[in-house]
């Protein structure tokens, strides 16, 4: 029995009762022609999702082993990798690169803004990169890349580009037709609400032919896109045992978010990451994120990310935690690494991003802080979240 009754926290994220219903179904078999024909929709759902006209799969795994798959498939011993530097997930990839054999990169670090496009360009030109790793959405600090413009970059280099979207896909638009996009993934726990045990992919034509040409063997079975190949070719077979409650399950988040309407989807994330930026200024805290349109989570070139708001505290984040679960039964997270005791992070993310879910956060936020000794603007403090 867990200690909170609402988890607004930056994933994994609340199941709806949905997404809970279909993971309390009766087991089917992994041949059951009724299993392969949703498993088939969701690859076919999720190319809607990603604007991808590449291959689509699926993982029975974190998102982290989609981020390994990713690199493992199309980094070779001795091949040049540039990681866009954004903080605690881009070291992942990094890491990731150099145990493959990638001789890594990674551009200078500006925290709480994007990199500029001639900083990268000139990074990009000097690496010789053939693969250009980027966090669109990073988690640790609710920081937006450019993914728009950094990939087209990118390719104009000749660099394969791999994309984490794990904490924006299905909470912000990806479009890696559009964008030139090669390889992005994500898990299902955040904006698509499952529970943490799948993660998808999207693979361009030119990822899938950098894999086929490679000069070495990729040295994984399980992450290895050979070992995926039945499950998204005809006749569709799965490899191995997959999560087969999560199946259903990421059918179902699909389904809701394509009722709703993609544009529908997006403009909620943004309503909801906007209220909770806008009151929590109110209170005389500062974003993390020094971005000069905040709150405009919804304009062009706002690099905060509408599924997140990373805030500081002058409180210790886990003093603030604890305080906020026992008193109110609401869990929020604290920030990661150098950031862990003095940022608080608020998830936005698929059923999250809605009124009555922010509006009670971000009260028992305020309640919170008021009673751990936090001094407000005047006159701030009774106005309501909404």
């Amino acid at each position: 029995m867990r200690r909170y009754s609402l988890l607004m926290g930056v994933g994994p994220t609340e199941s709806p009762p949905y997404i809970l219903k279909e993971m309390s179904r009766q087991v089917h078999d992994l041949r059951d022609p009724d299993l392969l024909e949703v498993h088939a929709e969701n690859l076919s759902l999720l190319k809607k999702l990603f604007h991808s006209s590449g291959q689509t799969l699926t993982l029975a795994s974190s998102s982290f082993s989609a981020m390994e798959a990713a690199i493992a498939n199309l980094v070779e011993p001795g091949d040049h990798v540039l990681v866009v530097n954004s903080g605690f997930f881009s070291s992942f990839m990094a890491e990731m690169a150099r145990i493959h054999g990638g001789i890594v990169s990674l551009t200078p670090l500006f925290e709480d803004k994007p990199i500029p496009l001639d900083v990268f360009e000139e990074c990009l030109s000097e690496s010789e990169a053939k693969v250009v790793c980027v966090v669109h959405s990073e988690t640790g600090t609710g920081l937006k890349m450019p993914i728009e413009k950094i990939c087209p970059l990118a390719h104009s280099y000749g660099a394969v580009t791999i994309v984490d979207v794990v904490s924006s896909l299905g909470g912000v638009e990806v479009n890696v037709d559009k964008w030139k996009i090669d390889v992005a993934f994500a898990g299902c726990q955040k904006c698509l609400n499952v529970p943490p045990t799948l993660s998808v992919m999207s693979v361009s034509r030119k990822a899938w032919e950098a894999f086929e040409n490679r000069r070495t063997p990729v040295r994984l079975w399980y992450l290895n896109f050979r070992t995926l190949q039945p499950s998204f070719t005809e006749p569709i077979l799965l490899p191995y045992t997959f999560p087969i409650h999560s199946m259903f399950a990421l059918n179902s988040s699909l389904k809701q978010i394509f009722r709703e309407g993609l544009g529908n989807v997006f403009k909620r994330h943004v309503q909801e990451s906007n209220k909770a930026k806008s009151f929590i200024r109110r209170l005389g805290l500062e974003m993390h994120n020094q971005c000069s349109l905040c709150p405009g989570c919804g304009r062009p070139d706002a690099f905060c990310t509408p599924t997140i708001t990373a805030f500081k505290t002058p409180i210790p984040a886990q003093k603030v935690i604890k305080s906020l679960e026992k008193e109110w039964g609401v869990r929020i997270s604290a920030g990661l690494g150098d950031h862990k005791e003095n940022l608080l992070r608020i998830g936005h993310m698929g059923w999250q991003a809605q009124p009555v879910f922010t509006e009670a956060v971000l009260a028992a936020l305020a309640s919170t802080l008021k009673n751990l000794g936090l001094i407000f603007p005047p006159q701030k403090t009774s106005e309501n979240p909404g």
